[in-house]
């Protein structure tokens, strides 16, 4: 009877989807990522040696509205030879999307004290330049984000072939801010998007 009882408790307490957001160490591989991605955002490095052989999806958006000031929702791909020099992506009649002003926190900060947190049952996934698509991206990082964001960076392993570098906040159930999504291929975290949601 008691081994009944102990599979009825098991059920009730794991849910369909864990969703289970806890404190976990860092491990080395996925620290050297955001770092290599520091050094290319102070120009110490070159931006397609980081960047997934998939090549890089580029997504401004404005879920919010834009709080009044509001451009152009645009998401863009860019192969490995495609990638500008400088790291900053063109938005034509408006400002570039600069992931050095964008993850402008990230660079200040000492790396390695960065929080490292597990979020269980969600990834991107991002397959090819269309996929999944900008409202299925926006509605992520929505899930992903926490109440506690509060546009500090922090670094999100979402399962073991995804992490995320966040800078947002929560506002109205919406993850506003910069997102840089990496994707692990051959045990090293390869950039795979950047996305800035206003």
């Amino acid at each position: 009877m008691k081994k009944y009882y102990l599979i009825l408790l098991l059920m009730i307490s794991v849910p369909v989807m864990s969703f289970s957001y806890m404190a976990i160490n860092g491990t080395e591989e996925i620290y050297d990522a955001i770092q290599c991605f520091t050094m290319v955002l102070k120009g110490q490095k070159n931006a397609k040696e980081i960047v997934s052989p998939s090549g890089l999806v580029v997504i401004r958006n404005f879920p919010s509205g834009g709080f009044g000031v509001r451009g152009k929702d645009v998401r863009y791909h860019y192969s490995l030879e495609s990638i500008p020099v400088n790291f900053k992506f063109p938005v034509k009649g408006e400002i570039d999307i600069d992931p050095g002003e964008l993850f402008m926190g990230t660079v200040k900060s000492n790396i390695k004290s960065l929080p490292l947190i597990t979020v269980e049952g969600l990834e991107f996934g991002f397959k090819n330049k269309d996929e999944p698509a900008t409202s299925k991206v926006i509605e992520l990082c929505g899930r992903i984000g926490i109440e506690d964001f509060d546009g500090s960076p922090r670094i999100i392993r979402l399962n073991d072939k995804e992490i995320v570098l966040t800078e947002s906040v929560v506002i109205d159930d919406l993850a506003l801010g910069a997102w840089a999504v990496f994707e692990r291929i051959d045990n090293k975290y390869l950039l795979r998007a950047v996305i800035d949601l206003r």
